[in-house]
């Protein structure tokens, strides 16, 4: 799936929402009922809420943590590089490259967002790498 591909559908017409029709959504100006795949729907409902990720540091670099779902429903889990690193069911972005890719596609899609700082208490460096 594309950054500026949602698969947001009208139940009448199946056309797709622009990003104002999907405010109007949210904002609930709308009657308009929607069908929405799962990735969709994880996109959808970053729109309705400020999400905060978390950047970690140990001290001569940090990574941002990111769950490997909201990677896949941007459609951008192919473009994060070897710098990054992962374990379980999220992602460490790193601070130079991947990162930007990642708050650039909710840029994009005009989702709002926050970014915390924390120490990397986490060992963050032992983790598997991104690929």
């Amino acid at each position: 799936m594309k950054i500026n591909d949602l698969q947001i559908k009208y139940l009448k017409n199946e056309s797709r929402c622009t990003k104002d029709e999907i405010k109007s959504l949210i904002a609930g100006d709308t009657d308009i009922e929607v069908v929405l795949d799962p990735d969709d729907l994880i996109i959808f409902d970053l729109y309705s809420r400020q999400e905060s990720f978390t950047f970690y540091s140990d001290g001569s670099h940090s990574w941002l943590k990111v769950s490997n779902v909201l990677l896949d429903a941007l459609g951008i889990r192919d473009n994060i590089s070897s710098y990054s690193y992962g374990k379980g069911s999220n992602s460490y972005l790193e601070e130079d490259c991947d990162a930007g890719i990642f708050t650039s596609s909710l840029k994009e899609l005009e989702i709002p967002f926050s970014i915390e700082e924390e120490e990397d208490n986490l060992n963050i460096r032992s983790f598997s790498r991104y690929k």
